[in-house]
């Protein structure tokens, strides 16, 4: 698969070259390689973050269009505001024309005719094996086999680890006997995630989950559908050494980059807590952290009361809304093949007495987390990763959800991003157990780059 995915990255840089030394030769326009180069740059990565180079993709010629007009847009602004930068440090001047006509022949039609015929060869020549339900087998029968090569159908889970060697696995998620409930369903469904990850640990494939249940996730980085039901992907390996080292460096970067805002904005939420709600202006509330572990995690203070300061520390009120959140999947009936709604959503508590106009204020603007930065740069939390609970819910977690404890609990997640504190809690217990499960360098910029719209969406926090 990664051999593949260079074949179409060389491509892109050999046909980029090409059209640009055409364009030159066509309108007499000087070279200036420093704008060629930004130009490849900004395209290669907008095409690496819209999963443009994932083989699965082109089983859809229309979502490849929809990418792709997206990714045009995307660069388009990218490159100009960076140009806008570069020109006032002087760079080298650059022909509009030229740059307008490297978008129209290489962001469009190369795009639309050598790469889309390139990938589709890629994708014939690409082993497709098939765990599928009845419903999803027929579909993909009628849609997809086409742009294909002939799949390898499996016939239980078992065949996962004795046929599928390299590839694409797609897999529907098949309910056990006991699933009765929302909640079941789940902790089910990751367990057979779970399962598939070890049984395709080390080899070339790259496994899509296929659940009914994944629209409610909100996962929009998919590049597969089938009956417009989003993958999840699995991969067959962990990301050890990113979590181990470019993490950690991320981590710092943002940390640096964030500094001065909080320098900034300290003085003036420092005199204003202080009038409103009394010292002290940062509090130390006790979470559980990466393996189980204690910590204690700073915020500003947003409430008249401290709770959580101390371990055997229970806000009662706070207590009884988690209980009432887990109980609503757990006596929501899961039905086969059918979206089962919860009335109730999670978010933070709202209309409490212990609220203050101006704690609510830092909530919905979400500088109230600003002093983590610090547990950041003491190793205690990451930028991005589950958040880290109080100590009285996590002992209200079922068991499966522990596993979201598994990596560094961060200041936001995968979770938080997708539905801002408005998603059921099984469902977004879910989302942070698969995210410990599959973390990357791609995960974790997609929680980043959607953290700016979702703090922008302040409606929703409380």
């Amino acid at each position: 698969m990664k051999f593949k995915k260079f074949i179409l990255f060389f491509s892109d840089l050999i046909f980029f070259i090409f059209i640009y030394l055409i364009i030159l030769k066509l309108t007499n326009r000087p070279s200036v390689p420093i704008i060629a180069i930004l130009l490849f740059t900004i395209f290669s990565f907008v095409f690496w973050y819209e999963r443009f180079y994932e083989i699965e993709l082109y089983f859809n010629r229309f979502i490849y269009f929809i990418k792709l007009i997206k990714i045009n847009i995307v660069s388009f602004i990218l490159f100009w505001g960076i140009w806008w930068l570069l020109l006032k440090t002087q760079w080298p001047v650059a022909s509009r024309l030229l740059i307008i006509l490297i978008f129209v022949f290489y962001g469009f039609i190369y795009s639309l005719t050598i790469r889309l015929l390139l990938g589709s060869f890629l994708l014939k020549s690409t082993n497709i094996y098939l765990l599928l339900t009845p419903k999803h087998k027929r579909f993909y029968k009628g849609k997809f086999q086409k742009y294909g090569k002939k799949p390898i159908e499996l016939k239980n889970f078992e065949d996962i680890g004795k046929k599928v060697k390299k590839g694409i696995l797609l897999i529907s998620y098949f309910p056990s006997e006991n699933v009765k409930t929302r909640a079941e369903m789940w902790e089910n469904y990751f367990s057979q995630i779970f399962e598939t990850k070890n049984k395709i640990m080390g080899r070339k494939v790259k496994a899509l989950f296929l659940n009914i249940y994944n629209r409610e996730l909100g996962i929009d980085f998919s590049s597969f559908y089938l009956d417009k039901i989003p993958s999840l992907e699995i991969h067959p390996y962990f990301k050890k050494y990113y979590l181990s080292i470019f993490k950690k460096i991320m981590d710092f970067f943002l940390f640096f980059l964030l500094l001065p805002l909080n320098a900034l904005i300290f003085p003036i939420v420092y005199l204003a807590i202080v009038f409103k709600l009394g010292k002290p202006v940062v509090f130390k509330q006790l979470r559980i952290g990466k393996d189980l572990k204690l910590f204690p995690l700073f915020k500003y203070r947003t409430m008249r009361i401290l709770s959580g300061t101390k371990e055997n520390d229970v806000d009662e009120i706070h207590l009884n809304y988690i209980k009432t959140l887990l109980s609503e999947e757990e006596n929501t009936p899961f039905v086969p093949n059918e979206i089962t709604e919860v009335e109730k959503k999670v978010r933070k508590l709202k209309n409490r007495g212990e609220f203050d106009l101006l704690g609510l204020i830092l909530r919905k603007l979400s500088l109230d987390e600003l002093p983590q930065i610090f547990n950041v740069l003491r190793g205690e939390m990451s930028f991005i990763g589950p958040r880290p609970a109080l100590p009285y819910e996590v002992k209200l977690y079922p068991t499966w959800a522990l596993n979201r404890f598994n990596v560094i609990q961060g200041i936001t997640g995968l979770w938080q991003v997708t539905g801002r504190g408005v998603m059921p809690l099984h469902t977004s217990l879910f989302l942070d157990c698969y995210y410990s499960l599959e973390v990357s360098f791609f995960l974790d910029l997609h929680i980043l780059v959607k953290t700016i719209s979702s703090i922008l969406n302040i409606s929703k926090v409380y």
